[in-house]
């Protein structure tokens, strides 16, 4: 019964069956369609949002295919292949889309990696992006270290790696003395497993990574946090930031709420690592998007004032005076709900 409609659907009004390369094109454009709908219902977009471009889709389809097969029909071949050519294109990409979104390769040098470690789609279309970790400085590799590249996938915000999973990348944490990215990536390096530790943000390529040996990070990095720079900054751009002079000057330190994250801590010995020294700071920057709390004690105890504006300098109760800091998102500053 099926086989019969299936035939008499591909018929046009005179009995001749369709032309073999439409009806191709539309069975394949349907399937696309139908995968990609499919999708849409499991990420929970609006049904009927995703229907509707369903049976638009088809429709627009089926007068496509069908136009070039009447053509072929009347013996106009090359104006029913201009006709199907658009066809065979959205095909093509359609075909792109559903490759790199589902044929995802999610093994890092053959090890499995889990989804929870990476953040959902953000949009279709975005490439897959790689961070190459390298044994010698100046991007050198040797007979007997391989590099190690760390894969953000295609449409992905972000992806989380442990040791282990750099590690089995092709590299021990010990050995990283330079890295490449593009600049397109954020990076988060972390030295301690499993994302923990003291922490710096890359937002860009500013900073030298040809070496490491003479820096912060030189046999420190075990673990890696990357993301790809439109998400971040979605949900983490224009930080708030202290600085050690007045009227925004001198010496600062931006601090990073990820994109994930409602609020960040900053002990002494975190932003000791980044060069600040405790009790320096004099003005802080919050962008209206950001509330910094500072604490007198090391972490995030003592006494402690909040600070919700841009302060150009603090008073004399408070110059000067903090060893630690939290900063937490404003209402109108939403964070990441995977």
């Amino acid at each position: 019964m099926l086989g019969k409609f299936f035939n008499r659907f591909f018929k046009h009004s005179n009995g001749s069956a369709w032309w073999s390369k439409a009806k191709i094109s539309f069975i394949a454009s349907f399937i696309l369609n139908l995968v990609i709908t499919i999708y849409g219902l499991i990420q929970k977009t609006l049904a009927v949002n995703v229907i509707l471009t369903l049976l638009i889709g088809t429709a627009i389809i089926y007068i496509q295919t069908l136009t070039a097969s009447c053509l072929k029909t009347s013996k106009c071949s090359i104006l029913a292949w201009l006709q199907l050519l658009g066809v065979i294109c959205y095909i093509l990409f359609a075909g792109y889309v559903v490759a790199n979104r589902f044929v995802i390769n999610l093994d890092i040098a053959g090890s499995s990696v889990s989804l929870k470690d990476q953040y959902k789609v953000e949009a279709f279309g975005t490439p897959q992006l790689k961070l190459v970790l390298f044994p010698g400085k100046d991007y050198k590799v040797s007979a007997t270290k391989k590099v190690a590249k760390l894969f953000l996938p295609a449409n992905m915000g972000g992806k989380k790696f442990t040791k282990k999973q750099i590690e089995d990348a092709g590299i021990k944490t010990e050995d990283i003395t330079s890295i490449k990215k593009s600049d397109n990536i954020v990076m988060v390096l972390y030295n301690s497993d499993n994302l923990t530790g003291e922490r710096s943000v890359y937002y860009d390529n500013k900073n030298n990574f040809q070496t490491l040996s003479s820096g912060k990070w030189y046999k420190k990095i075990d673990s890696i946090h990357i993301f790809r720079k439109s998400f971040f900054e979605k949900y983490s751009k224009d930080p708030a930031t202290i600085f050690y002079g007045k009227d925004y000057t001198s010496n600062s330190m931006r601090l990073w709420v990820l994109p994930n994250e409602q609020s960040a801590t900053f002990s002494k010995d975190e932003i000791k690592f980044h060069g600040i020294n405790e009790k320096t700071v004099t003005s802080i920057l919050n962008h209206g998007k950001w509330t910094t709390t500072g604490y007198d004690n090391s972490n995030m105890t003592g006494r402690s004032k909040t600070i919700t504006k841009n302060v150009l300098k603090l008073s004399s109760e408070n110059d000067n005076k903090f060893k630690s800091f939290k900063v937490e998102r404003k209402s109108n500053n939403k964070k990441y709900e995977n």
